[in-house]
């Protein structure tokens, strides 16, 4: 099978995700299904990986798209163009549990209609689900931002992690805010005075971001 067919066995076969309010598209390396809310974007799909044929991967990580966090960290993004990486993806979880089918291979119709119970089964169970639970960004500051390790962190929150936790914080009206601000202006501020080329742009946008975040209210009291 070519990477055609694949896209119409998708559409074929997924199309009731548009009853619910997903909008399917071919993207680089697969299929992606988007749902856009008046607060966020829940975002999952399929990647393709090929060998002497084409193996389909479930990528359900379940990313949400907040666009209260995105709008004012992409404000900023947009000055250093070279610098930062640009995700629009503000929550996810990678070690997302779904059925692995990478070893699967897809030669005919028959073999992508033999997996097609599989995936659904996982969308209705586990990503699905995962858009439900995930949601509310208060929800995210308190069960990922408070209880998370700065370590694991990006394990959730792709892209820019620190930028995204100081937004969330704010727009949460996490206490913590004002001693995690304290500490990254520390960090960064040291870094520079030891490789200004490299961390001045870091410290710049966290200055003007901070100047932002000062007159943005808390979605949240």
């Amino acid at each position: 099978m070519n990477l055609d067919e694949l896209n119409k066995k998708i559409v074929n076969n997924f199309n009731w995700l548009t009853e619910i309010g997903f909008l399917g598209k071919e993207v680089l390396s697969g299929y992606s299904f988007t749902k856009t809310t008046p607060s966020n974007k829940h975002i999952f799909g399929f990647s393709y990986i090929s060998y002497e044929t084409y193996h389909l991967v479930m990528v359900a990580d379940g990313f949400l798209s907040f666009n209260s966090v995105e709008f004012i960290l992409h404000k900023k993004l947009k000055k250093y163009p070279n610098d930062f990486h640009m995700s629009d993806l503000t929550f996810g979880d990678m070690r997302f549990p779904t059925t692995d089918t990478r070893n699967i291979s897809i030669y005919t119709s028959e073999d992508f209609e033999k997996l097609v119970p599989i995936w659904t089964q996982d969308i209705k169970e586990k990503v699905l689900p995962f858009f439900d639970q995930w949601s509310n960004l208060k929800k995210i500051n308190d069960e990922i931002i408070n209880k998370i390790s700065r370590q694991e962190l990006p394990n959730y929150i792709p892209g820019e992690t620190s930028f995204k936790k100081m937004i969330i914080m704010k727009l949460c009206n996490n206490p913590d805010y004002l001693s995690y601000i304290s500490e990254r202006e520390h960090i960064l501020f040291n870094a520079m005075e030891k490789d200004k080329k490299k961390y001045e742009p870091y410290y710049n946008l966290f200055m003007e971001l901070k100047a932002e975040l000062e007159n943005t209210p808390p979605l949240y009291l």
